[in-house]
């Protein structure tokens, strides 16, 4: 009898093939793919007592953020002035008084709301 011996590296790789088929099959999948994170469950985690729900909330905002940095840089726009210095704490207080002031929106995808919420504190001086 032969005994197999997996490292902890291969048990990683094994678990990220996996989990990245797992990614390619959801969005295969119309359904799975339609399912947006919305707004009202954005300011669920946001507003949640679970210090975990909570970093899922900073994390995401901050993403967004960033995602706009980059996106601003790419185009070459001056659309927002995301300061460099902005916290994830403090991003993400912009996001909830937003999504808390316009309840009309948090049916919509979370990404867009976030985006409005930030853009509508930071924006850049016309020249």
């Amino acid at each position: 009898m032969e005994l197999i011996v997996t490292t902890n590296r291969e048990i990683l790789m094994r678990l990220y093939i996996a989990l990245s088929l797992l990614g390619v099959f959801n969005f295969a999948n119309p359904v799975l793919a339609g399912s947006e994170f919305t707004g009202n469950e954005l300011l669920v985690a946001c507003n949640s007592s679970d210090e975990m729900v909570k970093l899922v909330c900073r994390k995401y905002i901050a993403g967004i953020a960033q995602g706009m940095r980059i996106g601003i840089s790419i185009a070459g726009k001056n659309g927002d002035c995301l300061p460099d210095q902005a916290t994830e704490t403090q991003l993400t207080r912009i996001a909830v008084k937003f999504m808390t002031e316009a309840p009309e929106h948090l049916h919509y995808p979370a990404a867009p709301i976030v985006a409005l919420g930030l853009r509508s504190v930071f924006k850049c001086p016309t020249q």
